[in-house]
């Protein structure tokens, strides 16, 4: 009964869109990121689960997929999906949906095992299921998917009060499943643990036996050696990339007191009262439960703290809960509006020394929590009114009108779509693409502002082609991304040398996406490298332009391949001018990756050399000018190094290639260049040539 009649309010309050789950998204940022994340997902595993988080947005970079979620307890649904019917949107669709079906299902659940009334349950899951805090964030699946949470409070109860290994094996996956469906929730469900765990034991210390401690350190050493390899790829790359959020982006993602009185704008009943409190970015400030939720909640916290009532214990609890939960949600500071009323709070604790935290944007999102809270006093709140009604006739019918008047509470029909293009519609480049050999990489411009609806379609389409991206979307954004999105516009003058040097072999020119001015712009410029950015397709709108390296006329490609030692890769070069004269100089410009950390500071040498394989001309140095010492450099750092030699006046004309190593100063010792299957393939790497010509 209860999955059927949360199925029921699932369809109705999600129409229209629970009837277009084929090609409908919400939005076209973060539910077309999703879909590619579970894309990919559907994509590795099969193939080479150890590749999981490098997947192929934000080329050159490695474990991007932990710029956003991995979204892998989803995928326990979405893959299968994927795999049986090749549309991710589908995938996507059938999660969000099972989203609302299983959080109303986890919480009648929890419920129900504290009051034993069906009524009490069927409400609580109502409130924890169709809420202004979920309704704000429905493009968002990893916060919709808070459903574990219920199931592992329900069995975290059975454990502490009958300490069976099944609970505890329930209790086990339950927790992981929260953990792996979205990486903020699992960092604030441990909080939550913690927060009940000391609820249990101011109840009734006794409880804390042997069996308990031993089923609990089970648990925690069996969660640690299942989660910690998953997240080791989130805290590489905050820490290779410094992806860490500061103090002052806390405060601007918790809750502000206005938040609690803030609705989403398509409500019916709240949108239009609390339009003024709304801004920029106002989904992440909805942290209204309601008022429904709110009333039933304040008689269950008063009631169940009663003295003859049966429910004192999950009262205590789950006000407890509720109030930790809330007061973390706030951050660090306690804000009205704009202005700071107190500071520091409790979060600060959390930002200041908890692993993981630094990362958080959003200290809002706790209210999920807090809803769990609220939910099950508001159940309690029922209980009471229940029993209080128990001798009248209509009584039995006080429930089902309650979920009612929280359904219409909480309407926001229609929620709007737009259809996502399946296999058979998207544009033909991708099926283009799709056709040529290798895995790019490739460059779609113009990089808008508007990252998420500009570069999540991409991101989609690629899943048509699997080739290598340098655009992408996520949680963070790498440098090479932001240095395109600042010469986006200078296309190709001021991009040529990155997009030479990082290896991109193909631009995708989306014509489309730029004003008429600015495609003038950009084709008479196009006109002058003609011989090093070559028109391969085009199909009106959309243009492939394959990336010439002047030095070799061949197509670009990275020469990441081979590595010094294994710990720093050669992504490409640029050598400016490729054709130069006696007594001028020529700059050439590396473009290293670190790999692995380097103790020793090695000297870069640059070197041109005749057929004979003479040394015409060179430049030794240390990276940079001097100013990136290899010691400096973090795990997956893209160095621009440029060098720049001297032709001499004595020079002859004729063809000289370039040649490029590593050396340590004191010992003069090359490093070897090392072939991707680890065979030494030299003590030098060679590029392609300069043309000398006469004066």
């Amino acid at each position: 009964m209860p999955l059927l009649f949360f199925g029921l309010a699932t369809f109705v309050l999600t129409y229209p869109v629970s009837l277009h789950l084929q090609d409908a998204v919400l939005d076209p940022a973060d539910p077309m990121l999703n879909a590619w994340i579970l894309a990919w997902d559907a994509h590795i595993l099969p193939r080479d689960p150890l590749s999981l988080y490098h997947a192929n947005d934000f080329y050159p970079y490695s474990n991007t997929l932990a710029y956003s979620e991995a979204l892998l307890g989803q995928g326990l649904v979405a893959i299968p999906l994927i795999w049986l019917t090749h549309n991710p949107i589908l995938a996507v669709n059938v999660v969000w949906l099972a989203s609302f079906i299983l959080s109303g299902v986890g919480m009648y659940a929890l419920v129900y095992h504290f009051t034993r009334r069906r009524g009490a349950a069927l409400v609580a899951g109502m409130i924890f299921a169709f809420n202004p805090f979920r309704f704000a964030h429905l493009f968002h699946i990893q916060i919709l998917s808070a459903q574990w949470i219920s199931f592992t409070f329900l069995f975290l109860d059975r454990l502490v009060k009958q300490r069976r290994w099944s609970d505890w094996a329930w209790f086990v996956i339950f927790f992981n499943l929260q953990v792996l469906s979205c990486y903020y929730y699992a960092l604030f469900i441990i909080v939550s643990v913690m927060a009940l765990l000391l609820g249990y034991w101011l109840l009734d210390r006794r409880r804390f036996d042997r069996r308990l401690l031993l089923r609990l350190l089970t648990f925690a050493a069996l969660t640690a050696a299942l989660q910690i390899p998953l997240s080791l790829p989130y805290f590489t790359v905050a820490e290779s990339m410094n992806f860490e959020r500061s103090v002052g982006d806390a405060v601007g993602g918790g809750a502000d007191l206005t938040d609690f009185i803030t609705a989403p704008p398509a409500n019916w009943l709240y949108g239009a009262l609390s339009a003024g409190l709304r801004d920029e970015g106002w989904w992440e400030h909805v942290t209204f439960p309601g008022l429904c939720a709110l009333v039933l909640a304040v008689v269950g916290a008063t009631w169940g703290r009663g003295r003859k009532s049966a429910l004192r214990a999950p009262t205590a609890l789950y006000l407890l809960l509720a109030g930790i939960t809330l007061t973390l949600s706030l951050g660090p500071a306690l804000r009205l509006g704009e202005r700071t009323i107190f500071s520091p709070l409790p979060y600060r604790l959390l930002f200041d020394y908890a692993p993981g935290f630094q990362a958080v944007r959003q200290p809002a999102r706790f209210h999920a929590f807090t809803m769990v809270g609220l939910s099950v006093l508001a159940g309690v709140g029922v209980a009471a009114v229940g029993d209080r009604l128990r001798n009248l006739r209509w009584a039995r019918g006080v429930p089902l009108a309650l979920a009612c008047l929280i359904a219409a509470e909480n309407l926001a029909l229609p929620l709007p779509f737009t259809h996502a293009p399946l296999a058979d519609q998207i544009p033909p480049v991708y099926h283009w693409l799709a056709e040529q050999p290798g895995d790019g990489p490739v460059l779609e411009l113009p990089i808008l502002m508007d990252v998420g609806a500009v570069e999540s379609p991409r991101l989609y389409y690629s899943t048509f082609h699997w080739k290598r991206l340098v655009n992408g979307y996520g949680g963070f954004f790498p440098p090479t991304y932001a240095y395109f999105l600042f010469f986006d516009r200078e296309f190709p003058n001021q991009p040529y040398r990155w997009i030479l040097g990082l290896g991109v072999r193909y631009v995708l020119l989306h014509r489309w996406q730029y004003d008429a001015q600015e495609l003038q712009r950009i084709d008479a410029r196009l006109v002058e490298f003609h011989d090093r950015l070559r028109l391969v397709a085009d199909f009106g709108e959309d243009q492939v332009f394959e990336v010439i390296q002047p030095a070799t006329g061949l197509s670009n490609r990275p020469l990441s391949a081979f590595s010094w030692s294994g710990k720093v890769a050669l992504l490409g070069y640029a050598i400016e001018p490729p054709v130069a004269r006696p007594g001028e100089t020529v700059e050439i410009s590396l473009f290293w990756q670190n790999r692995a950390p380097v103790a020793t500071n090695y000297t870069v040498f640059v070197h041109l050399a005749g057929d004979d394989g003479a040394l015409m001309a060179q430049h030794d140095g240390q990276p940079a000018s001097g100013e990136r010492p290899t010691s400096t450099w973090r795990r997956d750092e893209v160095i621009v190094d440029v060098h720049t030699v001297l032709i001499s006046e004595e020079t002859t004309a004729g063809m000289y290639e370039a040649r490029v190593g590593m050396y340590e100063l004191q010992t003069m010792e090359r490093l070897p260049v090392l072939e991707g299957d680890g065979m030494i393939h030299g003590d030098f790497l060679p590029l392609g040539r300069l043309y000398v010509v006469e004066n």
